[in-house]
């Protein structure tokens, strides 16, 4: 439910049909349609608060205005004339891309697997135009402001941006510097030693979304995939090309009126973030160093020797991009990071469960439609995270009294959760059994020999097979080779690889593929080299 009107005292015998709606929240929906019959007001809308701080009524003219601050930039907006043209136009500009790249069609002049996932929506009845925008109402801002998203949901291009962030994610699980959650953070930071006098840097990218130029990014991204060799050329084009495409024509609907956006990161499309989460990387890459450096998305933490060798890379970062800057910026031996609060002492980190102050702390109150089993987990697995992030015992003890505090206060009952509270696990347990788990995952992946598919042509002779798994030096002597497939296992197929296709699941995997001619005599005539495929 993003946003809709209060019309009748039907709405209110509707909801309270639904268990999702507390009997406070009925009488503060009676008290809402009691105001409005007294004020004779009929524009209310009502939306979600940002930051997860509950339900916002709100005029709907002022909502208005908060959208048209938005849609009314310049610089990132055009509006144009709604016209289904603008859908005809662009498919034929994707077609054009798939023909370009030789991916339209089979052998046979049937669609392809791909042009039949892109263009799934060219003839569905629920194909929108734009995708729907609205606001997220920031409550905790003076004066208050609006968050824009957009749901690009059954628009043109949303099928394509989830390709292109299916192609691209196990890319940006490959980046050094990209941090993936709290506890990956701190298995990665906890045995680590730091040199004296350093000091935290903690950042925020501004507006990230809105200051990528396409252009930039499109070469970001590019640099970036032949750099890891994530794809061969022709596929890294085609990326390219299909990034582009979904960038450009990226249509934003409010109030029946139709805008394109012009600059920036198309607004609410799937593939958003690992397009961003690539192009910063492509700039920090170069001034990070040796120090420690890790960003969430557009949260960045760094750990330097000094302020000034802080400074010089806020500098420089700040150097390759005219539009992309840094804001809330802190050079202290504190920072946040996360739901952390962060200090050196004694040239290691120690963390503290860190909460804002504006945080409802609206946890799932026991009266909800979930099991008891279920609430009791996400209770046990809250200590498990307050344990975690706590470093001393002192600071854990008082955040998990508070965590009691406010549980009771949403109503739970003491005799309900007193012996979940009891005999927490102690937090090296905890450290130990993460820690266990990622090294078997990170074994597991060292352990995946790559494959190596050897596909023979029709063979009228007998071969020696002990000869045939010794590689030729052509295949050895390749770059890519010595880089992405040492020591791999080897496949035989004939020319038929349809058990093959069966066993590499290619939609969901990295495969990197190499298709080498042999003028010689050769048995060998392809190599597809595919990395990890299972």
């Amino acid at each position: 439910m993003n946003e809709y009107d209060i019309n009748t005292q039907n709405t209110i015998n509707h909801l309270k049909l639904n268990s999702f709606i507390t009997p406070n929240q009925s009488e503060l929906l009676k008290e809402i349609v009691k105001l409005r019959t007294e004020l004779k007001q009929k524009d209310i809308t009502i939306c979600r608060a940002d930051k997860n701080l509950g339900t916002v009524l709100i005029n709907t003219s002022d909502y208005n205005d908060l959208v048209y601050l938005h849609l009314n930039d310049i610089n990132t907006y055009k509006k144009v004339e709604p016209s289904s043209q603008f859908i005809q136009i662009g498919y034929t500009k994707l077609i054009s891309i798939l023909k370009k790249h030789k991916l339209y069609s089979n052998k046979d002049g049937t669609l392809s697997t791909i042009s039949r996932s892109l263009l799934q929506l060219s003839n569905n009845k629920h194909l929108r135009i734009g995708a729907k925008f609205y606001l997220l109402i920031k409550m905790h801002k003076v004066p208050y402001l609006g968050r824009p998203i957009a749901s690009s949901i059954n628009t043109m291009t949303y099928h394509a941006s989830k390709y292109l962030h299916n192609t691209l994610i196990p890319l940006v699980l490959k980046l050094p510097t990209i941090c993936h959650n709290s506890t990956s953070f701190l298995l990665d930071v906890e045995s680590r030693y730091f040199a004296d006098n350093s000091f935290i840097l903690c950042a925020d990218v501004k507006s990230l979304y809105p200051s990528i130029p396409t252009e930039f990014g499109i070469k970001c991204v590019k640099t970036v995939l032949i750099d890891f060799i994530h794809l061969v050329p022709e596929d890294i084009d085609f990326i390219c090309d299909l990034l582009t495409w979904v960038l450009t024509n990226n249509y934003i609907e409010f109030n029946e009126e139709l805008y394109l956006q012009i600059n920036g990161t198309a607004m609410g499309t799937p593939a958003a973030v690992v397009y961003a989460q690539i192009v910063l990387y492509f700039i920090e890459r170069g001034f990070v160093g040796k120090n420690f450096y890790r960003r969430y998305i557009d949260d960045i933490f760094a750990i330097f020797s000094s302020i000034s060798a802080a400074e010089t890379f806020i500098q420089q970062f700040q150097s390759l991009c005219p539009s992309i800057k840094l804001e809330s910026i802190t050079i202290e031996k504190t920072g946040i990071f996360l739901d952390m609060k962060l200090a050196l002492v004694n040239n290691h980190i120690i963390s503290d469960l860190y909460q804002k102050p504006i945080n409802k702390y609206q946890y799932l109150p026991p009266f909800s439609n979930h099991s008891s089993k279920l609430l009791h987990s996400i209770i046990v697995q809250e200590i498990r995270r307050i344990r975690l992030l706590c470093s001393t015992d002192t600071s854990f003890e008082e955040k998990l009294a508070l965590y009691k505090h406010r549980l009771i206060a949403r109503g739970y009952k003491n005799d309900q959760i007193n012996n979940l509270f009891n005999n927490p696990p102690s937090r090296k347990s905890i450290i130990d059994t993460l820690s266990s788990k990622n090294r078997l995952k990170i074994n597991k992946y060292k352990s995946a020999r790559p494959l190596l598919i050897v596909k023979l042509p029709n063979l009228k002779t007998r071969i020696n097979f002990s000869e045939l798994f010794k590689l030729p030096d052509p295949i050895i002597n390749l770059p890519i080779f010595k880089r992405c497939y040492k020591n791999p296992k080897i496949m035989v197929v004939n020319k038929n690889l349809s058990t093959v296709d069966r066993i590499i699941n290619k939609p969901s995997k990295e495969i990197k593929k190499l298709m080498l001619n042999h003028k010689d005599n050769s048995i060998y005539e392809t190599f597809e080299l595919m990395d990890n495929p299972f």
